[in-house]
């Protein structure tokens, strides 16, 4: 398997269509539990290698069009917030696919980078559901005045002022 050579070789055992999307109905919201939804993925696709293309076919089984973008965005923001001085986001979460080869090193390493960007971006991908909820279910109160409740308001949505504006964006990418 190692060549002549020698070494590790890697052998791709990919889920089929039908496994993921019996995980789907086991998936819990995106917009209500991020974090959740983010821990039940990362175990749904255990310490495997998978590609691009398969990550890809993934993605768009278990999210919507929109949901796929706004956790790409969010993983290109962990990369960038953590890695200031290395390649873009763009590089680590490409839109096209880069046909990394898993029995090369750096390619391994990209796709498993990548595969932990989505998986941390499905956590930042949308605000916290707590904030917007909150929002919503606020009533003015009774001794309250229209200009104090609306200060409220803002307040509250200010929380996730910047997700909202990330993701208007999103639909530039």
């Amino acid at each position: 398997m190692g060549g002549v050579a020698g070494g590790v070789g890697f052998v791709n055992a990919p889920l089929t269509a039908s496994e993921v999307r019996n995980f789907k109905k086991e998936l819990g919201n995106l917009v209500e539990d991020p974090v959740g939804v983010s821990d039940q993925i990362d175990q749904f696709l255990g310490p495997n290698t998978y590609t691009w293309e398969e990550l890809n076919s993934i993605l768009k089984i278990l999210f919507s069009p929109e949901e796929v973008r706004m956790i790409r965005t969010a993983g290109i923001r962990i990369w960038e917030r953590e890695n200031r001085r290395g390649p873009p986001g763009d590089y680590k979460l490409p839109i096209v696919d880069p046909r990394w080869y898993p029995n090369r090193e750096e390619d391994r390493r990209g796709m498993e980078d990548y595969r932990s960007l989505m998986v941390r971006g499905i956590k930042e991908s949308v605000p916290r559901s707590s904030n917007t909820r909150l929002a919503f279910d606020n009533m003015q109160g009774k001794d309250e005045t229209p200009a104090a409740w609306l200060n409220r308001l803002k307040e509250i949505f200010s929380y996730t002022r910047a997700w909202i504006l990330t993701a208007l964006r999103v639909k530039y990418y």
